[in-house]
């Protein structure tokens, strides 16, 4: 299998005194058959979200799968512009998303809400497999259930996706 990834937008992570800054990184995969998106992409590439697809040829409406690494709100707040796309994020995920008593301020209820209604693949356990030549590497950490994902290209050659398991050098 060959996987095309394309950066749709950088990941930046930034600390201030007071706060953090978060845009996950964003990117297209294709293998031939499917539009695959790591992540949604934060609240700031909303205006210009159909745009930045449109550039790479493909439409929101085409977009068929949406690999989540975890639910904080610059990896997540896009997901209700994407009609068809069927989702995969890890099982702990959604439930530490949906736990109340113990709220993760970064998760946002507008991103729980579509998702809520929207089709779900759950990861439950490393090396599950997502689509042919994708598998699951379960990297908690940042959050509990954050997953990051494995291209297997051809040659043996193996590309790991990783979200914020590891986010910049400090890390």
């Amino acid at each position: 299998m060959r996987f095309e990834v394309t950066i749709l937008f950088p990941g930046f992570s930034g600390k201030l005194p007071y706060c953090a800054h978060g845009w996950g990184t964003w990117a297209l995969i294709r293998d031939g058959k499917h539009n695959i998106l790591l992540d949604t992409g934060g609240v700031g590439l909303r205006l210009n979200f159909h745009r930045i697809l449109e550039e790479q040829g493909v439409r929101a409406e085409d977009i068929d799968y949406v690999l989540l690494t975890h639910m904080h709100f610059d990896h997540v707040c896009n997901m209700d512009l994407l009609p068809n796309a069927v989702f995969v994020l890890s099982q702990k995920e959604w439930e530490h998303a949906n736990d109340m008593e113990n709220r993760d301020l970064f998760i946002q209820e507008s991103a729980i809400l579509p998702m809520r209604n929207a089709k779900k693949i759950f990861v439950k356990e490393d090396g599950q497999q997502i689509l042919p030549g994708i598998t699951a590497l379960m990297t908690p950490g940042h959050t509990p259930g954050s997953v990051s994902y494995v291209l297997h290209q051809d040659h043996g050659e193996a590309w790991v996706l990783a979200g914020d398991a590891a986010k910049n050098r400090g890390e």
